[in-house]
């Protein structure tokens, strides 16, 4: 029995030896024959936006903020249902408990950005 164990214990050392060390080392040697290759972009002026352009940016952040929230919304409305099938419990539980507070959230800022969006384009 304690024959087995030894050479038991020799092959598992032998098997950690190769899976483990040998990569590293194969790993080690292959990176000194390597060269790094790097993309180059010509650098493009960044053509500045115009005011009308950046309102209709935050016009569109705050629709989609506001869908968002609507989305959430009725997702927490649902998710009395979604709770009573047993592969969709969880998210129905966490529908439940973050869907009212980040549904009323989204909805406040996509609101705030929609109302405010002549002054945000003006400092963007």
């Amino acid at each position: 029995m304690k024959n087995i164990r030894k050479l038991l214990a020799i092959i598992l050392c032998f098997a950690t030896v190769l899976t483990v060390c040998m990569p590293f080392a194969s790993a080690e040697e292959s990176t000194e024959g390597t060269t790094e290759i790097t993309q180059e972009r010509p650098d493009e002026p960044e053509k500045e936006k115009s005011y009308l352009e950046k309102l209709g940016e935050s016009y569109r952040n705050g629709l989609e903020n506001l869908e968002r929230g609507g989305l959430t919304l009725a997702s927490f409305l649902v998710s009395p249902l979604v709770i009573f099938f047993p592969m969709t419990s969880a998210v129905g539980l966490i529908l439940l408990v973050k869907g009212l507070p980040m549904g009323i959230g989204c909805l406040g800022a996509g609101i705030g950005q929609i109302i405010g969006a002549p002054i945000i384009a003006l400092f963007k």
